[in-house]
């Protein structure tokens, strides 16, 4: 092959990145898919609040929605070392830490932007 000539597109280095490219994106959507399904479980558990549910399982849901970047370590961590060790993909293994990293970083903004905008008397 010349040098002015492209390689080819399906070389197994080609795919074997695509497929890392997949698996980490697949991971970070396993963890807004994880997300979502604790958020609607913390809907269902303020709908309870509405119902005149106990003080326990009120204070359980405002700590788990109010603190999801430091709670969701209870079930992105184990889900991270299941795709890691058992099923053996460290690229998707990767992509949830990713997500979960984005969820840390997403929401210590949006807490420091309603402090700020509360604590300005806007």
């Amino acid at each position: 092959m010349d040098a002015w000539q492209e390689p080819e597109a399906d070389t197994p280095a080609d795919t074997s990145d695509r497929r890392t490219y997949l698996q980490t994106g697949l991971g970070i959507l396993v963890v807004l898919g994880m997300h979502l399904v604790v958020g609607l479980v913390m809907l269902g558990f303020f709908n309870l609040r509405l119902s005149g549910i106990d003080q326990i399982t009120q204070g359980i849901a405002v700590v788990w929605f109010f603190g999801l970047s430091v709670v969701q370590v209870v079930y992105v961590l184990p889900a991270m070392f299941y795709t890691r060790f058992r099923l053996g993909r460290s690229a998707m293994s990767a992509g949830m830490l990713i997500g979960a990293a984005l969820t840390v970083v997403l929401q210590t903004a949006c807490y420091g932007f309603f402090c700020v905008t509360m604590g300005s008397g806007f």
